[in-house]
């Protein structure tokens, strides 16, 4: 069979084969001892050189059959050796057979979760990668793509900068296989035969997004985000019911990140806002009209999507819609409804920081992150917005509380803890780039203190013009204090 390699020494090749085939039925049986016992006989009886392909499936399946029986370190070589013995086959796209694509691809897989079980997610992302070039729609691979994504989601979020650092270059590397597969899908396979599949897509995607932008590469997290757009759109069009707001929340991340991006724009937060009930969607339309200039409109948003995410219980999208509402009223000249929007904020934002706390969460809610960073740079305009009207009382009580919300979520973020001197130790085992540039710095850190420093220059910008040296004197010690790795 050309499948298994070139004919030299047949009949020992033949007998392989065929073992070989014997050990995947019985794996596919359920029975992964009998497996591994055909795998070794095949392995047996195949010639030292020339039939490296029969030899490499022999292998792989041999390493999937111990991996199943307990004996991890000996899995993981024979899925080594095999791997790298096929790896060239599929790169240059050789036809091989069904059986032998299948059980490299779970080989792909069985390497990625040992690197993930060793505590290794950014080593583990080329593999996924990699087992996505086959067949699109697999619901294994899918399956594992989806566990393995929420791991590294959760080691970005706990991670140092090095962390996410390498995690950020295991997404960029994974995002041309993910978009391959995306488009194979929309190719192959229509939506009514496999909704499944897309949705398991749409979700591996969404997951992928907040993994890249957690990491700080919001590039690569607008590209998953639109891929994810696409896949909800085909699940939209085929049962709009049941799918309509997935392509709302879709779009809400899409039109977020491009904000963050600064290519804000109106068209796909108007979208999202199209999908009803969706309290996250609404605001993020209602902050691109105030951006818009257009802050009547904005308000009305902001003060329905207020009212949406209470009814959700969504408390940190509630405190930064509170936010921007505050900074829509003071646009408005309403500096007492402005005040009262900035309490409602720092409520949410009190509580979302709770619910983090008891549930253990390392996600975008509570008291660190973009959580954080957003409602204070909302607070930061609806300050400036103020002093710019002359309510100089307002709008220092406004930045007060912008700066108390980051110095809380900073004094209580990992990446701060320690002397001086313990965080340049910390930081130089992370790593420097190679050309001395600090490592990562996701919106955990230097988005966080970046964020500080221009709300205390509009402190110290509103304490000298009311006239008031002694906070000016404290504002500027503040400042000449900041934490070191924020100049960058």
């Amino acid at each position: 069979v050309p499948q298994w390699g070139e004919p030299a020494g047949a009949g020992a090749a033949a007998l392989a084969g065929a073992l070989r085939l014997r050990g995947g039925i019985r794996l596919a049986r359920g029975n992964p001892e009998g497996a591994l016992e055909a795998a070794g006989e095949a392995l047996a009886v195949l010639p030292a050189v020339g039939r490296e392909v029969l030899a490499g499936t022999c292998l792989q399946l041999s390493g999937l059959c111990r991996s199943l029986l307990g004996d991890g370190e000996r899995a993981a070589v024979e899925l080594v050796r095999g791997t790298t013995l096929l790896s060239g086959l599929f790169d240059e796209q050789v036809p091989v057979a069904p059986e032998v694509a299948a059980t490299h691809r779970l080989a792909l897989l069985r390497l990625g979760g040992l690197y993930v079980a060793q505590g290794e997610p950014a080593e583990a992302a080329a593999f996924y990668g990699r087992a996505l070039d086959g067949p699109a729609g697999g619901q294994e691979v899918l399956d594992e793509l989806a566990g393995y994504l929420m791991v590294a989601f959760g080691t970005a979020s706990r991670g140092g900068a090095g962390e996410r650092a390498r995690l950020a270059e295991a997404m960029a590397e994974l995002l041309p296989p993910l978009m391959d597969h995306a488009a194979a899908l929309e190719r192959d396979v229509p939506v009514s035969a496999g909704a499944e599949a897309y949705e398991l897509l749409g979700r591996c995607l969404e997951t992928y997004a907040a993994v890249a932008e957690v990491v700080g590469d919001r590039e690569t997290a607008a590209d998953g985000a639109e891929l994810a757009v696409r896949v909800f759109q085909c699940l939209a069009a085929y049962d709009p019911d049941r799918y309509r707001a997935d392509l709302g929340a879709a779009l809400a991340t899409l039109g977020g990140l491009l904000r963050e991006l600064g290519r804000p724009g109106l068209a796909v937060p108007a979208r999202a806002a199209d999908v009803p009930d969706d309290g996250r969607a609404v605001a993020l339309y209602g902050v691109a009209l105030l951006e818009a200039g257009r802050a009547v409109e904005a308000v009305t948003l902001l003060e329905r999507a207020a009212d949406l995410c209470d009814e959700l219980d969504d408390p940190a999208t509630s405190a930064t819609t509170y936010a921007y509402l505050a900074a829509g009223l003071a646009a408005l000249d309403r500096p007492r409804a402005a005040l009262d929007a900035v309490a409602w904020s720092l409520a949410e934002q009190e509580r979302a920081s709770r619910s983090s706390g008891d549930s253990g969460s390392s996600g975008d809610s509570g008291s660190s992150g973009s959580s954080v960073r957003r409602p204070a740079g909302a607070l930061l305009m609806a300050g400036r917005t103020l002093r710019g009207a002359g309510r100089l009382p307002e709008a220092g009580v406004v930045l007060e509380a912008a700066d108390g919300l980051l110095r809380g979520a900073l004094a209580n973020h990992p990446a701060q803890a320690g002397t001086d001197d313990e965080r340049t130790d910390r930081e130089r085992a992370d790593g420097e780039r190679a050309d001395g540039e600090r490592v990562g710095g996701g919106p955990g850190d230097g988005e966080l203190v970046a964020v500080l420093r221009d709300v205390l220059r509009a402190r110290l910008e509103l304490a000298r013009e009311a006239g008031r040296p002694g906070e000016v004197a404290l504002i500027e010690h503040d400042l000449g204090r900041l934490p070191w790795f924020t100049s960058r």
